[in-house]
């Protein structure tokens, strides 16, 4: 859940702030992208434990397939977080 609230947070920025930092010649953008990629990465890393958690305790094993589905989505949007700032500062401003 808080990799794709922070892909979500993330897109609407970069959206947001680009036409607003355009002319700027330093952007914050791909810092805040990095800090929401890290967020997501909390968010995969506590899934993880959750899905390790279930695993080794009797509890049902959906559980234990819901932390690893989340786990693994939060790898995805982290990554789609990555790539989009990586874009944004390959490609800068294009009018």
């Amino acid at each position: 859940m808080l990799g794709a609230l922070a892909w979500g947070v993330s897109t609407q920025l970069n959206y947001a702030l680009a036409t607003m930092l355009c002319g700027d010649a330093v952007t914050f953008v791909p810092l805040i992208s990095l800090a929401l990629a890290a967020a997501a990465g909390v968010g995969g890393i506590l899934s993880a434990i959750s899905w390790r958690r279930g695993r080794h305790e009797k509890e049902p094993a959906t559980a234990g397939f819901i932390g690893l589905v989340n786990a693994a989505l939060a790898a995805l949007f982290a990554a789609a977080i990555l790539l989009h700032a990586a874009a944004g500062m390959i490609l800068g401003c294009e009018t």
